[in-house]
């Protein structure tokens, strides 16, 4: 603008001030345009987002809920509701050092990498893991992790008081497993 106005020099002030006016419009117009195209293509990328899930799970659209039900099904989160349903004592202790445990591997000629999560469970509407019974594992610092991030969810989403409490008491026998803190 101001290159403009010095190349103007031969105009009247009220015309460089007239000048100035609509350079000012034109870069207000132009800002509005540009705050307006990037809410838009905010709102494209969140709708993209979602077509790319439906396009990929091959299912209907999915919601809030369901998106962050399935980033939870991992081996971890599955390790942990298992190890809840054993009460505090040596069958947990037996059922985590299982958990801590790969299983033994078989020559099925599968050249897969084994990461310790299955495929062949799925996530119900009522949250329930339903399908047919596999072996998963973990490290002991990637289910220190996991259940450090059951805690914070379980304390922030307002879940009982016993069901903290276990999580808590569980993150104890697990950090027991972790040899880099002791």
């Amino acid at each position: 603008a101001a290159e403009a106005l010095a190349l103007a020099g031969d105009l009247t002030p009220a015309q460089q001030e007239q000048l100035q006016r609509r350079w000012d419009g034109i870069s207000a117009r132009l800002a509005e345009e540009g705050e307006a195209n990037a809410i838009a293509q905010v709102e494209k990328n969140a709708t993209s987002r979602k077509d790319s899930v439906v396009a990929i799970l091959g299912r209907v659209p999915m919601g809030p809920k369901e998106l962050r039900s399935l980033n939870m099904v991992t081996a971890e989160r599955r390790i942990i509701d298992v190890l809840l349903m054993f009460p505090r004592g040596s069958e947990r202790s037996d059922a985590l050092t299982d958990a801590l445990t790969p299983p033994e591997e078989t020559d099925d000629g599968n050249d897969e990498v084994a990461d310790g999560r299955g495929d062949n469970l799925e996530l119900t509407d009522d949250e329930m893991l339903v399908g047919d019974e596999e072996e998963v594992f973990t490290t002991p610092a990637r289910l220190l992790a996991a259940v450090e991030l059951a805690i914070k969810e379980a304390t922030t989403g307002g879940d009982d008081a016993a069901t903290v409490d276990e999580l808590r008491s569980l993150r104890g026998e697990v950090a027991q497993r972790c040899d880099f803190l002791n």
